[in-house]
């Protein structure tokens, strides 16, 4: 685990990188049931899709609007709840130290 957060304060540092820990005290949300991705593109009228975990296969993907729109909304929250940059690498580098 170290190695992984000595990694992730590494990307971090990068421009185009910004991290955003939430914090397990912040209680349940919707990053618990796996992980997601949403591909938005930049061309007028080019579809949208969000990749995601099922319980049924590891990775599903869909183009249904309201499939994608439900995750952008999920997206939005786990960003409302997530500490911001600073405090999350402060938050991480304390980790670090305590293990």
């Amino acid at each position: 685990m170290l190695k992984q957060l000595h990694r992730l304060m590494e990307l971090s540092a990068r421009p185009s990188i910004m991290l955003h820990v939430v914090r397990l005290v912040d209680g349940q949300h919707a990053g618990m049931s796996g992980h997601f991705t949403i591909l938005q593109f930049a061309e007028e009228g080019a579809t949208d899709y969000v990749f995601f975990d099922t319980l049924i296969q590891n990775i599903a993907f869909s183009d249904d609007e309201r499939v994608v729109e439900g995750h952008r909304a999920a997206f939005k929250e786990l960003q409302r709840m997530a500490l911001p940059p600073d405090e999350s690498t402060a938050f991480v580098d304390n980790m670090i130290e305590e293990l």
